[in-house]
């Protein structure tokens, strides 16, 4: 998978720290940059000497025919500040093709109810999704609930209000504010176990919801999602989609993958990396990532987050066995067709084949 060199077209301030970026895609690479709504798209750029790669969600929707990501500018972000501060409309920035599996099911929309929590920057490929089921059917219902500090942070506001006006029937839109009382205590404060519980009382019911969505800090996402599934949800009706690492789950996994590798793996694996329609051969020590040992030899593997919360690294196991530390980007079954993120996997077998090609 290489990177495409594509041009800014406009560059749009959606509040103070988030700008939004247009990307012009050619003519001739479209259908490389055909999207399902809420994928995301994964820059390079060199800044300050340094090469820094970032993924960032879609947030417009396939039928409007346009690629445009929202970048908030985070504290010591090299990226988001290099965005915010520094690309201007004409500037070419390296691209990879869309990725990503926070998207909806293969299924009709019609006469179902979406759910949709965010916070914060998490609206961004949320605000893709929405837009994407209202213009594919006539009778989906779809609720949001956006939680930010005050309501000048909110991100598309008058976007979102917009698209309430023209599907009044259909979209049911819910600020919430940890900064701001607007008088609604249902509506002030965290998204959180007790909000979800309350609104399960109030506003729709767990058991008649198609799908739900989940994208901001890490703190709101699992306290949503095991709440509903306390409710009794299906965790495969959730989706949710992670920024950052989880730093708990991390530091659990990182212990109970020490032990493992541990009591498995022993000497060097011999590793046959294919990329591009190219064979690359060497030999990595298994506490090394299968991604840092490609890149120690000189292979340019795709990545971005190093994380786990990005897909961007996947690759598919052809010979041997492999195991992932952790994984909060890939289906289940993708793991169990022998996808892998190489940022995670470590080979558990002398001899190990893996492709990016598949």
């Amino acid at each position: 998978m290489q990177f495409e060199r594509i041009k800014i077209s406009e560059v749009h301030r959606e509040t103070e720290d988030t700008v939004s970026l247009v990307l012009d895609i050619p003519e001739a690479k479209r259908n490389r940059f055909q999207y399902h709504p809420g994928q995301y798209l994964t820059f390079k750029a060199i800044i300050e000497g340094e090469e820094v790669r970032r993924s960032y969600s879609l947030c417009s929707a396939p039928h409007e025919e346009r690629h445009v990501v929202s970048v908030k500018k985070v504290e010591n972000g090299k990226f988001s500040t290099y965005a915010n501060e520094v690309i201007k409309a004409g500037d070419e920035i390296e691209v990879l093709p869309p990725e990503g599996n926070f998207s909806p099911s293969n299924q009709s929309f019609d006469h179902r109810t979406f759910v949709f929590f965010a916070a914060g920057s998490g609206i961004t490929p949320i605000y893709g999704i929405i837009k994407h089921i209202l213009n594919q059917s006539a009778t989906a219902r779809v609720i949001l609930f956006y939680g930010n500090k005050t309501a000048r942070s909110v991100i598309f506001g008058g976007s979102l209000d917009g698209l309430k006006n023209r599907h009044p029937a259909q979209l049911s839109l819910n600020y919430v504010f940890s900064e701001e009382n607007y008088g609604n205590e249902d509506l002030f404060g965290r998204i959180d176990a007790d909000k979800i519980k309350r609104w399960t009382q109030l506003l729709f019911q767990p058991e008649n919801v198609a799908e739900y969505f989940l994208c901001g800090p890490e703190q709101m996402i699992f306290s949503v999602k095991d709440a509903l599934e306390n409710q009794g949800v299906d965790s495969n009706r959730i989706k949710f989609e992670l920024f950052t690492t989880p730093v708990e789950r991390e530091a659990e996994k990182q212990e109970m993958s020490s032990k493992e590798e541990e009591s498995t793996i022993s000497g060097e694996s011999s590793v046959t990396l294919i990329l591009d329609d190219e064979e690359y051969q060497y030999s990595m020590k298994p506490r090394m990532s299968i991604l840092d040992a490609a890149i120690e030899n000189d292979v340019d593997a795709p990545y971005s987050c190093k994380g786990a919360v990005c897909s961007t690294c996947k690759a598919r196991v052809l010979k041997g066995k492999a195991r992932m530390d952790m994984n909060y980007a890939l289906l289940d079954d993708e793991v169990n067709s022998g996808y892998i993120l190489t940022c995670q996997s470590h080979p558990l077998t002398d001899e190990l084949t893996v492709s990016f090609d598949d």
